[in-house]
């Protein structure tokens, strides 16, 4: 029941990066802010690669990237990461509304939650795009019938 999109798992960082690349050449924005939620960041690459990659294309305009993961390891595993990179971030440990998180000039939000219940409780018609490298592959059919319900009504 587990492991729906198994299949679909990209595995290397190239892979990961053309899904990037992809995303940011289609991603629609209408005002100075760019506003992407992830989906597991895992080791914290493709949060890197991500942000790097949206701040190229993008450079003028804010980046608003929240990476979501529930688990704790993925969580520091992606703090260390960007640490090493020298890119600033911050941490919640209690999913919540994108909105009341503590402004920062650019900074990439780490949110300690479960994909679809996060998402759901983001604001609607909020965010630019979604993206997850492999992070998805691990839910249900249900949850991630959940989860691209919810992402309809965020995006």
């Amino acid at each position: 029941m587990r492991m729906f999109g198994k299949g679909l798992n990209p595995t290397s960082l190239k892979t990961t990066l053309n899904n990037i690349d992809f995303l940011v050449d289609n991603i629609k924005v209408e005002n100075g802010t760019v506003r992407v939620l992830e989906y597991g960041p895992g080791a914290g690459w493709s949060t890197l690669m991500l942000y790097n990659q949206l701040r190229k294309k993008f450079p003028q305009k804010k980046i608003e990237l929240v990476s979501v993961d529930l688990s704790p390891h993925s969580i520091v595993a992606t703090q260390n990461t960007l640490d090493y990179y020298q890119v600033s971030w911050q941490t919640s440990l209690k999913g919540d509304s994108v909105k009341n998180y503590p402004a920062k000039e650019e900074s990439i939000t780490i949110v300690l939650d479960d994909f679809v219940d996060f998402t759901k409780k983001q604001p609607n018609n909020y965010f630019n795009g979604f993206f997850s490298s492999h992070g998805t592959a691990y839910l249900s059919e249900d949850e991630y019938a959940s989860l691209l319900g919810a992402m309809k009504l965020k995006g």
